[in-house]
This record gives structure tokens, sequence and C-alpha cells, in this order.
């Protein structure tokens, strides 16, 4: 049930009705986004059995991966060229930005994330990883 609240809630935050009501409704159906991070990393936080190198492949193929086709498949589309992407800053925007898939952006966002969870719960306690994510989560 609270999934589909989060679910409903990503889908106010992209219908952009700018009436009082609609900025209300905006407003209480920010939880989404972060309700998901934190499902995801609960659920990579349980899979603490693999190994290192497991838990990367596993990020790759799971968030990765797709976030590359998708990406790829926008480019493509919105013809970016070779001379474009010759550039190691368009490059860097590109990845990092999503470019014309920006908004994929939670995907690469994930993937740090999961793989900041992977690096930190092996040499931090559990405290410890709560309180950096309070920080991280309280900073945006």
């Amino acid at each position: 049930m609270f999934r589909f609240l989060a679910v409903v809630g990503v889908v106010f935050i992209h219908a952009n009705n700018k009436t009082t009501f609609g900025t209300a409704f905006d407003l209480a159906s920010r939880f989404g986004v972060p309700f998901f991070f934190i499902v995801a990393g609960y659920f990579a936080g349980m899979k603490s059995d693999l190994s290192f190198f497991n838990a990367v492949r596993h990020i790759v193929q799971r968030i990765l991966i797709p976030f590359a086709v998708w990406l790829v498949l926008y480019l493509v589309y919105f013809e970016y060229r070779p001379p474009v992407l010759a550039e190691p800053l368009t490059v860097a925007w590109v990845l990092m930005t999503g470019g014309p898939a920006f908004h994929l952006w939670f995907l690469p966002s994930l993937a740090f994330g999961t793989l900041m969870l992977v690096v930190l719960r092996r040499f931090c306690s559990l405290p410890m990883l709560v309180g950096t994510a309070v920080v991280l989560y309280a900073g945006g």
C-alpha cells in the first residue's frame, strides 16, 4: 500500500499543477523519491553476504546497464553526434546529468548511493551508517 502511495506521489510531483491545490499535492507527495531510495538501501543492506565484487556487479547489472541503454537510445534520438561527444566536458556532462535522458537522474544517483552503502557497510557500524544517511538526506 505504501509503495502505491509513493508511486502516486512521484506522479503528482511530475504533474505540474500550479494551483494552490496542486502545490499542496506536490509538497505532500515529495516523500515518494526518498521512499524508493530508502527501500533500495534497505534491500541492498539485506544482501550483506555478497562480496564487494558481487555487490558491484549487481549494481551494474540492475541499475547502470539499463541506464546506459536508455541513455544511448536518447542520444541517438536527439541526434548527439560523435563531434559533440568528442568533447570531454560534454561527455562528463552527459554522464553526470543524463543529457537528454535527464529524467533518469535517479539511476546513477541510486547506483552511487548503493555503492556508498556497500563500501561504508564494510567499515562503519550501523549507527554510523544511519547517521550518515540522515546527514545526506538532510543535505539533499
